[in-house]
């Protein structure tokens, strides 16, 4: 066997991990923000405010998200 025919599947297998991984915090990032969305209700914040919060928390969302992505992306194989 060659190189390439051992190191094939696992580069598909991470790949499949990577992409089921991403849209786990995918949907974790969603369901965080629609959480907060209905916290934000039940504050009965309105308006600009509201408006200011949820921009800030998307955008940090956003930022932990590029710093957790990039990992799966890094990855090196054996």
């Amino acid at each position: 066997m060659t190189d390439k025919t051992v190191n094939q599947p696992t580069f598909i297998g991470l790949d499949l991990a990577a992409g089921i991984i991403g849209n786990e915090r995918r949907s974790e990032r969603l369901a965080l923000l629609e959480q907060l969305d209905h916290r934000l209700d039940e504050l009965e914040l309105h308006g600009d405010q509201r408006e200011q919060i949820l921009i800030r928390l998307r955008h940090w969302v956003s930022s932990r998200k590029a710093m957790t992505d990039t990992s799966a992306q890094d990855a090196e194989p054996c």
